[in-house]
């Protein structure tokens, strides 16, 4: 069994790449875009509508929401090609999101958005446009390609140099069921990091709200890494390497901690956060 801790960001958008993204959203009004905007903003903005998103809707929150009505439903298939690359049907992810705070860039704030257990594993992404069981997923933007074969992305700027590599791995599907549960309306703060006030050159760690019992229970259900690291593993904003909980866990291990993360997940959703 494999199981994951992954981080995607949310973070201030370069205006080249909004205004591109808005323009596209105009000659193709099926996929929704400036509603993914609105709620992108708003939430950086700190405003009650708006969804912890990843700017390429990767894990695809917005998609499932939007077009499948059920968040559970999201896919995964740009980023993190390494580890997609190693799930099984009944593997599973942990995501937590980083936002980049508007009045101060330097900080970022540590979500914990869920957990998704794998249903499907889809090698060859084409399948998507010519099996019917797929056709629910083609207005989702992180496929990549068109029907024609030919690349496509929806939102700016594209991976123009590296997204043959990422449609190699496999585009993932996961399970609606009891043993996934994301939250991108009202996800747990757990973790803060100020670049500007670190203690030293060398401090990449975030620092956990640990007074609050639900961010203490998720603390101690990730394993500590590299002497210390949890989320962080870069001095800059961007690296937050994926953490290969298989690594020192059994199966019944990972199964446990599932069950004991989609709970708190769950806890956070009936306390009212």
């Amino acid at each position: 069994m494999n199981a994951y801790v992954c981080v995607y960001r949310q973070f201030k958008v370069r205006a080249a790449d909004w205004a591109e993204s808005k323009a596209f959203g105009r000659y193709s009004p099926e996929l929704r875009i400036d509603e993914f905007l609105r709620r992108y903003k708003w939430n950086l903005e700190g405003r009650r509508r708006g969804r912890f998103y990843d700017w390429g809707d990767d894990p695809a929150f917005f998609g499932a929401e939007e077009f499948l009505s059920d968040v559970r439903q999201a896919s995964w298939g740009v980023c993190r090609p390494d580890a997609r690359r190693r799930l099984s049907k009944g593997d599973f992810v942990v995501f937590f999101c980083a936002q980049q705070q508007l009045e101060q860039p330097s900080q970022w704030n540590y979500h914990y958005i869920g957990v998704g257990t794998v249903d499907e594993v889809i090698n060859r992404r084409s399948r998507i446009w010519t099996a019917d069981a797929y056709k629910k997923y083609r207005k989702f933007y992180n496929l990549l390609i068109d029907e024609a074969g030919n690349h496509q992305e929806v939102l700016f700027p594209h991976h123009d140099d590296d997204w043959e590599d990422k449609l190699q791995a496999p585009y993932i599907l996961f399970e609606s069921s009891a043993r996934t549960h994301f939250n991108v309306r009202t996800p747990l703060l757990v973790a803060t990091y100020d670049s500007q006030n670190r203690a030293s050159e060398s401090d990449i760690l975030e620092s956990w709200l640990l007074d609050d019992q639900y961010v203490r229970e998720i603390y101690e259900l990730i394993p500590i890494r590299d002497g210390g690291k949890k989320l962080r593993t870069s001095h800059n904003g961007y690296a937050h390497r994926h953490m290969n909980l298989a690594r020192n866990n059994s199966t019944r291990q990972l199964q446990e901690m599932r069950r004991d993360l989609v709970s708190v997940s769950k806890a956070i959703i009936r306390r009212g956060n």
